[in-house]
Protein backbone atom coordinates (compact mmCIF):
# COMPACT_ATOMS: atom_id res chain seq x y z
CA UNK A 1 0.00 0.00 0.00
CA UNK A 2 1.45 3.36 -0.61
CA UNK A 3 1.18 6.40 1.69
CA UNK A 4 1.79 9.54 -0.40
CA UNK A 5 -0.48 11.39 2.45
CA UNK A 6 2.73 11.03 5.09
CA UNK A 7 4.86 12.81 3.14
CA UNK A 8 3.20 16.18 3.99
CA UNK A 9 3.37 17.92 7.12
CA UNK A 10 0.98 17.25 10.30
CA UNK A 11 0.12 20.79 10.40
CA UNK A 12 -1.23 20.69 7.35
CA UNK A 13 -2.96 17.12 7.15
CA UNK A 14 -6.44 18.66 7.46
CA UNK A 15 -6.43 21.37 4.89
CA UNK A 16 -5.19 18.53 2.55
CA UNK A 17 -8.06 16.49 3.12
CA UNK A 18 -10.89 18.38 2.83
CA UNK A 19 -9.20 19.61 -0.66
CA UNK A 20 -9.01 16.10 -1.56
CA UNK A 21 -12.33 15.38 -0.61
CA UNK A 22 -13.65 18.61 -2.57
CA UNK A 23 -11.60 18.18 -5.98
CA UNK A 24 -9.27 15.69 -6.16
CA UNK A 25 -6.47 18.14 -6.69
CA UNK A 26 -3.93 16.86 -3.76
CA UNK A 27 -1.01 18.60 -4.60
CA UNK A 28 -2.20 21.98 -6.47
CA UNK A 29 -0.78 25.25 -4.83
CA UNK A 30 0.29 23.03 -1.37
CA UNK A 31 3.71 24.13 -0.11
CA UNK A 32 5.73 21.72 2.14
CA UNK A 33 6.91 23.70 5.40
CA UNK A 34 9.30 21.00 6.05
CA UNK A 35 11.43 20.81 2.94
CA UNK A 36 12.10 22.61 0.01
CA UNK A 37 14.00 21.82 -3.03
CA UNK A 38 15.58 24.66 -5.49
CA UNK A 39 14.98 23.71 -9.19
CA UNK A 40 17.72 25.18 -11.83
CA UNK A 41 16.39 28.35 -12.25
CA UNK A 42 15.48 29.44 -8.63
CA UNK A 43 12.24 27.96 -8.69
CA UNK A 44 11.24 26.09 -5.43
CA UNK A 45 9.24 22.69 -5.81
CA UNK A 46 9.13 19.53 -3.58
CA UNK A 47 8.87 16.49 -5.28
CA UNK A 48 5.87 15.43 -3.64
CA UNK A 49 4.30 18.33 -5.80
CA UNK A 50 3.21 20.48 -2.86
CA UNK A 51 3.85 23.89 -5.08
CA UNK A 52 3.15 23.39 -8.59
CA UNK A 53 5.42 24.89 -11.23
CA UNK A 54 3.65 26.62 -13.79
CA UNK A 55 6.42 25.71 -16.51
CA UNK A 56 9.84 24.33 -17.17
CA UNK A 57 12.16 27.63 -17.74
CA UNK A 58 15.13 25.45 -18.98
CA UNK A 59 14.76 22.04 -20.97
CA UNK A 60 15.68 20.11 -18.01
CA UNK A 61 15.38 20.48 -14.06
CA UNK A 62 16.27 18.53 -11.29
CA UNK A 63 15.35 17.43 -7.74
CA UNK A 64 18.53 16.19 -5.53
CA UNK A 65 18.74 14.73 -2.64
CA UNK A 66 15.09 14.99 -1.35
CA UNK A 67 14.79 13.90 2.69
CA UNK A 68 10.57 13.30 2.90
CA UNK A 69 9.90 13.88 6.65
CA UNK A 70 7.17 12.78 8.87
CA UNK A 71 6.69 9.17 7.10
CA UNK A 72 6.81 6.60 9.78
CA UNK A 73 8.82 3.70 7.48
CA UNK A 74 10.24 6.38 5.55
CA UNK A 75 13.44 8.03 5.24
CA UNK A 76 14.07 9.17 1.56
CA UNK A 77 16.23 10.74 -0.37
CA UNK A 78 16.52 10.69 -4.38
CA UNK A 79 16.48 12.27 -7.64
CA UNK A 80 13.84 12.99 -9.81
CA UNK A 81 15.03 14.51 -13.58
CA UNK A 82 12.15 15.76 -16.38
CA UNK A 83 14.00 16.35 -19.40
CA UNK A 84 11.65 18.34 -22.42
CA UNK A 85 12.35 17.05 -25.75
CA UNK A 86 9.67 17.85 -28.13
CA UNK A 87 6.65 16.63 -27.43
CA UNK A 88 8.12 14.22 -24.49
CA UNK A 89 8.81 14.87 -20.92
CA UNK A 90 11.77 12.30 -20.03
CA UNK A 91 11.34 11.35 -16.44
CA UNK A 92 14.00 9.97 -14.12
CA UNK A 93 13.82 8.34 -10.97
CA UNK A 94 16.53 7.40 -8.74
CA UNK A 95 16.73 6.58 -4.98
CA UNK A 96 20.43 7.83 -3.39
CA UNK A 97 19.49 4.83 -0.51
CA UNK A 98 18.90 1.14 -0.49
CA UNK A 99 14.87 1.42 0.55
CA UNK A 100 12.72 -1.97 0.45
CA UNK A 101 10.58 -1.34 -2.45
CA UNK A 102 7.25 -0.01 -0.84
CA UNK A 103 8.95 3.08 0.29
CA UNK A 104 10.68 3.25 -2.95
CA UNK A 105 7.97 3.26 -5.06
CA UNK A 106 5.86 5.16 -2.35
CA UNK A 107 7.93 8.16 -3.72
CA UNK A 108 7.98 7.38 -7.16
CA UNK A 109 4.13 7.35 -7.09
CA UNK A 110 4.38 11.05 -6.00
CA UNK A 111 6.98 12.00 -8.71
CA UNK A 112 5.07 10.54 -11.27
CA UNK A 113 2.02 12.64 -10.46
CA UNK A 114 4.27 15.64 -10.45
CA UNK A 115 5.58 14.62 -13.97
CA UNK A 116 1.89 13.96 -15.16
CA UNK A 117 0.70 17.39 -14.22
CA UNK A 118 3.56 19.00 -15.51
CA UNK A 119 3.03 17.06 -18.91
CA UNK A 120 -0.40 18.58 -18.83
CA UNK A 121 0.11 21.95 -18.02
CA UNK A 122 2.45 22.22 -20.99
CA UNK A 123 0.10 20.25 -23.35
CA UNK A 124 3.01 17.33 -23.28
CA UNK A 125 1.25 14.09 -24.84
CA UNK A 126 4.15 11.69 -23.82
CA UNK A 127 5.86 10.71 -20.98
CA UNK A 128 8.94 8.33 -21.60
CA UNK A 129 11.18 6.35 -19.44
CA UNK A 130 13.83 4.37 -19.52
CA UNK A 131 12.94 0.13 -20.47
CA UNK A 132 15.89 -0.49 -17.76
CA UNK A 133 13.80 1.63 -15.26
CA UNK A 134 12.05 -1.08 -12.67
CA UNK A 135 10.04 2.09 -11.53
CA UNK A 136 8.73 2.12 -15.22
CA UNK A 137 7.07 -1.65 -15.70
CA UNK A 138 5.31 -1.15 -12.72
CA UNK A 139 3.60 2.71 -13.29
CA UNK A 140 2.06 0.81 -16.26
CA UNK A 141 4.65 2.35 -18.92
CA UNK A 142 4.47 0.55 -21.86
CA UNK A 143 6.70 -0.31 -24.84
CA UNK A 144 6.55 2.85 -27.90
CA UNK A 145 5.15 1.21 -31.21
CA UNK A 146 8.02 3.14 -33.07
CA UNK A 147 10.55 0.55 -34.53
CA UNK A 148 13.83 0.91 -33.02
CA UNK A 149 12.59 3.46 -30.15
CA UNK A 150 13.00 1.33 -27.10
CA UNK A 151 11.67 3.52 -24.45
CA UNK A 152 8.66 2.83 -22.53
CA UNK A 153 6.06 5.49 -22.09
CA UNK A 154 2.33 6.79 -21.21
CA UNK A 155 0.24 8.92 -23.06
CA UNK A 156 -2.23 11.43 -22.42
CA UNK A 157 -4.86 9.21 -22.62
CA UNK A 158 -4.10 7.28 -19.80
CA UNK A 159 -3.19 10.63 -17.82
CA UNK A 160 -6.25 11.02 -16.31
CA UNK A 161 -6.63 7.36 -14.87
CA UNK A 162 -3.36 7.16 -13.17
CA UNK A 163 -3.71 10.54 -11.38
CA UNK A 164 -7.27 9.72 -10.34
CA UNK A 165 -5.99 6.00 -9.43
CA UNK A 166 -3.17 8.11 -7.38
CA UNK A 167 -5.86 10.50 -5.68
CA UNK A 168 -7.73 7.50 -4.18
CA UNK A 169 -5.03 6.21 -2.43
CA UNK A 170 -4.23 9.89 -1.81
CA UNK A 171 -7.80 9.82 0.06
CA UNK A 172 -8.04 6.86 1.91
CA UNK A 173 -4.92 7.36 3.40
CA UNK A 174 -6.72 10.79 4.70
CA UNK A 175 -7.68 9.01 8.04
CA UNK A 176 -4.49 7.29 8.79
CA UNK A 177 -2.28 10.60 8.43
CA UNK A 178 -4.90 12.32 10.91
CA UNK A 179 -4.12 9.80 13.47
CA UNK A 180 -0.26 10.94 12.93
CA UNK A 181 -1.35 14.69 12.99
CA UNK A 182 -3.40 14.25 16.25
CA UNK A 183 -0.52 12.78 17.30
CA UNK A 184 1.94 15.02 16.58
CA UNK A 185 0.01 17.95 18.25
CA UNK A 186 1.02 16.49 21.62
CA UNK A 187 4.96 18.03 20.40
CA UNK A 188 3.46 21.17 20.30
CA UNK A 189 4.93 23.81 22.46
CA UNK A 190 2.45 25.06 25.38
CA UNK A 191 4.12 28.07 26.63
CA UNK A 192 2.41 30.57 29.54
CA UNK A 193 3.86 34.00 29.22
CA UNK A 194 5.92 35.57 32.56
CA UNK A 195 6.21 38.72 30.24
CA UNK A 196 5.55 41.29 33.84
CA UNK A 197 8.88 39.56 35.11
CA UNK A 198 10.58 42.17 32.93
CA UNK A 199 9.41 44.94 35.38
CA UNK A 200 8.00 43.04 38.87
CA UNK A 201 7.68 40.35 40.76
CA UNK A 202 5.65 37.52 39.67
CA UNK A 203 2.97 35.48 41.52
CA UNK A 204 2.20 31.84 40.56
CA UNK A 205 -1.00 30.15 41.38
CA UNK A 206 -4.83 29.98 41.71
CA UNK A 207 -4.76 33.28 42.54
CA UNK A 208 -1.70 34.70 41.29
CA UNK A 209 -0.98 36.97 38.56
CA UNK A 210 0.02 33.76 36.46
CA UNK A 211 -2.88 31.32 37.26
CA UNK A 212 -2.09 27.46 37.58
CA UNK A 213 -4.08 25.29 39.09
CA UNK A 214 -7.24 26.31 38.70
CA UNK A 215 -8.97 22.89 38.07
CA UNK A 216 -6.38 20.40 39.53
CA UNK A 217 -7.19 20.34 43.65
CA UNK A 218 -3.26 19.31 44.57
CA UNK A 219 -2.40 22.71 43.54
CA UNK A 220 -4.82 24.56 45.02
CA UNK A 221 -2.40 26.24 47.61
CA UNK A 222 0.04 26.69 45.91
CA UNK A 223 1.68 30.18 45.87
CA UNK A 224 4.99 30.85 44.06
CA UNK A 225 6.93 34.36 43.97
CA UNK A 226 9.31 34.78 40.60
CA UNK A 227 11.29 37.81 41.07
CA UNK A 228 14.98 39.38 39.86
CA UNK A 229 17.30 40.76 41.58
CA UNK A 230 20.85 41.96 40.82
CA UNK A 231 20.26 40.27 37.48
CA UNK A 232 19.19 36.82 38.05
CA UNK A 233 16.28 35.40 38.72
CA UNK A 234 14.62 33.54 42.33
CA UNK A 235 12.00 31.31 43.17
CA UNK A 236 10.38 31.84 46.35
CA UNK A 237 7.63 29.35 47.62
CA UNK A 238 4.96 31.74 50.07
CA UNK A 239 1.90 29.24 49.82
CA UNK A 240 1.14 26.16 52.24
CA UNK A 241 1.67 23.40 49.49
CA UNK A 242 4.76 22.68 49.86
CA UNK A 243 5.44 20.45 46.50
CA UNK A 244 7.14 22.95 44.96
CA UNK A 245 11.15 22.13 43.69
CA UNK A 246 13.72 23.04 41.06
CA UNK A 247 14.84 19.49 39.78
CA UNK A 248 18.63 18.31 40.24
CA UNK A 249 18.11 19.87 43.78
CA UNK A 250 17.98 17.74 46.38
CA UNK A 251 15.02 20.18 48.84
CA UNK A 252 12.15 21.40 47.71
CA UNK A 253 11.54 25.34 47.55
CA UNK A 254 10.96 27.18 50.70
CA UNK A 255 13.25 30.39 51.15
CA UNK A 256 14.29 31.97 47.80
CA UNK A 257 16.28 30.12 45.05
CA UNK A 258 18.25 31.08 42.13
CA UNK A 259 16.22 29.59 38.97
CA UNK A 260 17.79 29.63 35.39
CA UNK A 261 16.67 29.16 31.87
CA UNK A 262 16.95 25.22 31.34
CA UNK A 263 15.53 24.51 34.48
CA UNK A 264 12.72 22.18 35.27
CA UNK A 265 10.60 23.34 38.39
CA UNK A 266 7.79 21.38 39.70
CA UNK A 267 4.82 22.89 40.93
CA UNK A 268 2.73 20.76 42.39
CA UNK A 269 1.99 18.06 40.47
CA UNK A 270 2.45 19.52 37.44
CA UNK A 271 6.39 20.18 35.56
CA UNK A 272 7.73 22.95 33.57
CA UNK A 273 10.61 24.01 31.89
CA UNK A 274 11.79 27.40 32.78
CA UNK A 275 12.75 29.53 29.37
CA UNK A 276 14.35 32.47 29.35
CA UNK A 277 16.07 34.94 26.29
CA UNK A 278 16.84 38.68 26.60
CA UNK A 279 13.43 39.23 25.27
CA UNK A 280 11.36 37.58 27.20
CA UNK A 281 10.29 34.85 30.41
CA UNK A 282 7.97 31.72 29.88
CA UNK A 283 7.17 28.70 31.92
CA UNK A 284 6.30 25.71 28.96
CA UNK A 285 4.68 23.17 29.73
CA UNK A 286 6.02 19.53 30.28
CA UNK A 287 3.28 17.56 32.11
CA UNK A 288 1.38 16.59 34.67
CA UNK A 289 2.56 13.61 36.88
CA UNK A 290 0.45 12.42 40.21
CA UNK A 291 2.74 9.13 40.57
CA UNK A 292 6.51 10.36 40.33
CA UNK A 293 6.90 9.11 36.57
CA UNK A 294 8.38 11.79 35.60
CA UNK A 295 11.05 12.41 37.81
CA UNK A 296 11.92 8.69 38.17
CA UNK A 297 12.60 9.36 34.38
CA UNK A 298 14.11 12.78 34.59
CA UNK A 299 15.06 13.37 38.42
CA UNK A 300 17.03 16.49 36.93
CA UNK A 301 14.72 18.07 34.48
CA UNK A 302 14.92 17.69 30.70
CA UNK A 303 17.00 20.76 30.54
CA UNK A 304 21.16 20.10 30.65
CA UNK A 305 20.77 16.67 31.15
CA UNK A 306 24.60 15.05 31.61
CA UNK A 307 25.58 11.35 30.45
CA UNK A 308 28.41 9.78 28.92
CA UNK A 309 28.05 7.48 25.42
CA UNK A 310 28.34 3.84 25.82
CA UNK A 311 30.11 0.79 23.84
CA UNK A 312 27.93 1.59 21.14
CA UNK A 313 28.80 3.89 18.18
CA UNK A 314 25.95 6.26 18.04
CA UNK A 315 27.31 9.71 19.15
CA UNK A 316 25.33 11.01 15.78
CA UNK A 317 22.25 10.27 18.09
CA UNK A 318 23.67 11.01 21.05
CA UNK A 319 25.39 14.33 20.45
CA UNK A 320 21.91 15.07 18.98
CA UNK A 321 20.03 14.80 22.20
CA UNK A 322 22.99 16.99 24.05
CA UNK A 323 21.83 19.73 21.76
CA UNK A 324 18.05 18.80 22.14
CA UNK A 325 18.46 18.74 26.56
CA UNK A 326 20.72 21.94 26.13
CA UNK A 327 18.39 23.90 23.76
CA UNK A 328 15.66 25.32 26.86
CA UNK A 329 13.48 26.50 23.65
CA UNK A 330 12.70 22.82 22.98
CA UNK A 331 14.18 20.70 25.68
CA UNK A 332 10.19 19.97 26.58
CA UNK A 333 10.62 17.37 23.80
CA UNK A 334 12.47 15.27 25.94
CA UNK A 335 9.61 15.15 28.21
CA UNK A 336 7.03 14.57 25.56
CA UNK A 337 8.40 11.75 23.80
CA UNK A 338 8.23 9.46 26.75
CA UNK A 339 5.25 7.99 28.37
CA UNK A 340 5.01 5.08 31.01
CA UNK A 341 2.38 2.43 30.89
CA UNK A 342 0.30 1.03 33.28
CA UNK A 343 2.88 -1.91 34.20
CA UNK A 344 5.38 0.25 34.51
CA UNK A 345 7.33 -0.02 31.12
CA UNK A 346 7.82 2.56 28.60
CA UNK A 347 6.10 3.93 25.19
CA UNK A 348 8.19 6.11 23.30
CA UNK A 349 7.17 8.17 20.12
CA UNK A 350 9.58 10.54 18.33
CA UNK A 351 8.37 14.20 16.86
CA UNK A 352 9.78 12.97 13.16
CA UNK A 353 8.44 9.75 13.34
CA UNK A 354 4.90 10.17 14.57
CA UNK A 355 3.11 7.34 13.18
CA UNK A 356 4.32 4.43 15.13
CA UNK A 357 5.43 4.12 18.97
CA UNK A 358 8.04 1.75 20.82
CA UNK A 359 7.61 0.24 23.51
CA UNK A 360 10.58 -0.17 25.87
CA UNK A 361 10.80 -2.24 29.15
CA UNK A 362 12.83 -1.71 32.36
CA UNK A 363 14.76 -5.39 31.87
CA UNK A 364 16.00 -3.84 28.45
CA UNK A 365 17.68 -1.01 29.86
CA UNK A 366 20.80 -2.98 31.84
CA UNK A 367 22.53 -4.25 29.10
CA UNK A 368 25.90 -2.85 29.80
CA UNK A 369 26.95 -1.11 26.63
CA UNK A 370 24.12 1.81 26.44
CA UNK A 371 24.58 5.46 27.72
CA UNK A 372 25.90 5.65 31.05
CA UNK A 373 23.05 8.37 33.12
CA UNK A 374 21.19 9.36 35.89
CA UNK A 375 18.58 10.11 33.90
CA UNK A 376 16.70 6.64 33.06
CA UNK A 377 15.20 8.83 30.65
CA UNK A 378 18.02 8.92 28.12
CA UNK A 379 18.73 5.01 28.36
CA UNK A 380 14.92 4.90 27.09
CA UNK A 381 14.82 7.27 23.98
CA UNK A 382 18.46 5.57 23.27
CA UNK A 383 16.79 2.03 23.65
CA UNK A 384 13.84 3.40 21.35
CA UNK A 385 16.18 4.67 18.66
CA UNK A 386 17.44 0.96 17.89
CA UNK A 387 14.22 -0.25 17.77
CA UNK A 388 13.37 2.57 15.23
CA UNK A 389 16.58 1.77 13.48
CA UNK A 390 15.74 -1.77 13.21
CA UNK A 391 12.13 -1.21 12.10
CA UNK A 392 13.42 1.11 9.38
CA UNK A 393 16.23 -1.13 8.32
CA UNK A 394 18.03 2.07 7.59
CA UNK A 395 21.34 -0.42 6.81
CA UNK A 396 20.59 -2.82 5.59
CA UNK A 397 22.58 -4.16 2.12
CA UNK A 398 21.04 -7.14 0.46
CA UNK A 399 24.11 -8.63 0.09
CA UNK A 400 25.05 -8.96 3.94
CA UNK A 401 22.88 -10.55 6.99
CA UNK A 402 20.65 -7.88 8.98
CA UNK A 403 22.15 -6.53 12.05
CA UNK A 404 21.98 -8.74 15.29
CA UNK A 405 21.58 -6.78 18.41
CA UNK A 406 21.18 -3.39 19.43
CA UNK A 407 25.04 -2.08 19.35
CA UNK A 408 25.19 -3.60 15.55
CA UNK A 409 21.85 -1.53 14.50
CA UNK A 410 22.94 2.06 16.20
CA UNK A 411 26.87 1.67 15.42
CA UNK A 412 27.44 4.50 12.40
CA UNK A 413 24.48 6.87 11.23
CA UNK A 414 23.88 10.62 10.83
CA UNK A 415 23.43 13.24 13.33
CA UNK A 416 20.96 15.51 10.66
CA UNK A 417 18.87 12.41 10.55
CA UNK A 418 18.86 12.14 14.28
CA UNK A 419 17.79 15.61 14.72
CA UNK A 420 15.12 15.45 12.15
CA UNK A 421 13.88 12.33 13.86
CA UNK A 422 13.81 14.42 17.51
CA UNK A 423 12.17 17.31 15.89
CA UNK A 424 10.50 16.84 13.50
CA UNK A 425 11.99 19.70 11.96
CA UNK A 426 14.03 20.32 8.51
CA UNK A 427 17.40 19.29 8.63
CA UNK A 428 20.60 21.39 7.12
CA UNK A 429 24.58 20.41 6.49
CA UNK A 430 26.83 22.13 5.66
CA UNK A 431 30.42 21.15 4.46
CA UNK A 432 33.43 22.96 6.09
CA UNK A 433 36.31 20.97 4.26
CA UNK A 434 36.34 20.99 0.57
CA UNK A 435 35.46 17.19 -0.34
CA UNK A 436 38.46 14.92 -2.01
CA UNK A 437 37.93 12.89 -5.27
CA UNK A 438 36.52 9.39 -4.07
CA UNK A 439 37.96 7.82 -7.30
CA UNK A 440 41.49 7.99 -5.94
CA UNK A 441 42.37 5.57 -3.67
CA UNK A 442 44.97 7.29 -2.44
CA UNK A 443 42.60 10.86 -1.40
CA UNK A 444 41.31 7.90 1.77
CA UNK A 445 44.71 8.60 3.65
CA UNK A 446 45.12 12.50 3.07
CA UNK A 447 43.78 14.61 5.16
CA UNK A 448 40.68 16.75 3.91
CA UNK A 449 41.55 20.30 2.41
CA UNK A 450 40.49 23.74 3.66
CA UNK A 451 39.42 26.05 0.81
CA UNK A 452 39.20 29.77 1.73
CA UNK A 453 35.68 30.25 0.04
CA UNK A 454 34.19 27.79 2.24
CA UNK A 455 35.85 28.12 5.08
CA UNK A 456 34.30 32.29 4.89
CA UNK A 457 31.01 30.49 3.92
CA UNK A 458 31.29 28.63 7.21
CA UNK A 459 32.23 31.83 9.00
CA UNK A 460 28.52 33.81 7.98
CA UNK A 461 26.70 30.46 8.93
CA UNK A 462 28.12 30.56 11.99
CA UNK A 463 27.13 34.21 12.72
CA UNK A 464 23.51 33.68 11.72
CA UNK A 465 23.40 30.94 13.97
CA UNK A 466 24.84 32.69 17.18
CA UNK A 467 21.79 35.52 16.35
CA UNK A 468 19.29 32.46 16.39
CA UNK A 469 20.02 31.67 20.11
CA UNK A 470 18.01 28.63 21.22
CA UNK A 471 16.30 29.06 17.99
CA UNK A 472 18.21 25.83 16.56
CA UNK A 473 20.21 22.51 17.14
CA UNK A 474 23.57 22.14 16.12
CA UNK A 475 25.76 19.43 15.93
CA UNK A 476 29.55 18.85 13.90
CA UNK A 477 31.34 15.90 13.07
CA UNK A 478 35.04 15.60 12.50
CA UNK A 479 36.03 13.54 9.31
CA UNK A 480 37.18 10.32 8.89
CA UNK A 481 40.97 10.92 8.14
CA UNK A 482 41.84 12.74 11.12
CA UNK A 483 45.72 13.91 10.67
CA UNK A 484 48.07 11.82 13.44
CA UNK A 485 48.86 15.56 15.00
CA UNK A 486 45.94 15.54 16.45
CA UNK A 487 47.05 13.81 19.34
CA UNK A 488 47.09 17.26 21.50
CA UNK A 489 43.69 17.58 21.48
CA UNK A 490 42.23 14.29 23.06
CA UNK A 491 38.73 15.33 23.11
CA UNK A 492 39.16 15.23 19.08
CA UNK A 493 38.32 11.71 17.34
CA UNK A 494 37.65 10.86 13.62
CA UNK A 495 34.48 10.16 12.55
CA UNK A 496 32.78 11.78 15.85
CA UNK A 497 29.88 13.49 16.52
CA UNK A 498 29.80 16.41 19.13
CA UNK A 499 26.84 19.21 20.34
CA UNK A 500 27.91 22.22 19.73
CA UNK A 501 27.14 23.91 22.83
CA UNK A 502 28.48 28.14 22.11
CA UNK A 503 29.50 29.83 18.91
CA UNK A 504 31.30 33.23 19.26
CA UNK A 505 32.08 34.60 16.22
CA UNK A 506 33.72 38.17 17.67
CA UNK A 507 36.47 35.88 19.37
CA UNK A 508 35.75 33.04 16.56
CA UNK A 509 35.72 30.74 18.64
CA UNK A 510 33.24 27.28 18.99
CA UNK A 511 32.86 25.78 22.05
CA UNK A 512 31.91 21.58 21.49
CA UNK A 513 30.65 18.67 23.71
CA UNK A 514 32.00 15.63 23.21
CA UNK A 515 29.02 12.73 24.16
CA UNK A 516 31.72 10.52 25.52
CA UNK A 517 31.10 12.86 28.45
CA UNK A 518 28.67 16.17 28.32
CA UNK A 519 29.33 17.65 31.69
CA UNK A 520 32.83 19.02 30.10
CA UNK A 521 32.46 21.45 27.05
CA UNK A 522 35.98 22.53 25.16
CA UNK A 523 36.47 25.78 23.52
CA UNK A 524 37.91 25.50 19.88
CA UNK A 525 39.41 28.40 17.64
CA UNK A 526 37.69 28.23 14.86
CA UNK A 527 41.04 27.34 13.17
CA UNK A 528 41.18 24.22 14.82
CA UNK A 529 37.45 24.05 14.25
CA UNK A 530 38.06 23.65 10.27
CA UNK A 531 41.17 21.87 10.52
CA UNK A 532 39.45 18.84 12.06
CA UNK A 533 35.48 19.24 11.33
CA UNK A 534 34.00 18.48 8.55
CA UNK A 535 30.41 19.13 8.69
CA UNK A 536 28.49 21.29 10.69
CA UNK A 537 24.62 19.92 10.89
CA UNK A 538 21.47 21.41 12.45
CA UNK A 539 17.55 22.18 12.44
CA UNK A 540 15.55 25.14 13.23
CA UNK A 541 12.80 24.62 16.13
Amino acid sequence: MIRLLQSYSAKDAQKLGSEVQSNEKPYNNKLNSIKEIAFQGDNSVNILQTKTVDQLEYEEQKINDVFVPNIPDLSQEATLTLKKSGDILDLSFDPTKTHNDIEEYTIFSAALYTAIKKAIKMNIPEINMDPNDKFAKQAGFKQKSAQGDSKLAITQESYNKILKKISQLFRRNFKEFDEIYQTSKRFEPKSISLSGLNSDSLTIGPNGDVKLGLENDSMKDLKVDLFKQDGKTFIKNVGSNNNVKILGNTTYVQEKQPIKSGDTIKLGNEYYLFRTDSESYELRFLTRDDKGHFEKLFPDGVGHVDFQQGEIGDCYFIASLKSLSNNPNRADLLAKMIETTPEGDYKVTFPGFPKQSFEVKNSELSDGCSVTTDNPGVKVLEHAFYRLKERLEWQWIPSNPLPSGKKDWLDGGYSEEALHILTNNKMSVKETQEKQDKSCINSFFEESKSNPNIINEVKDLLKELKKKGDKVLICAETTINLPSHNKPYGIIAKDHAYAVADINPDNEEITVINPWNTKNMHKLSYDEFFKFYSAIKFVEV
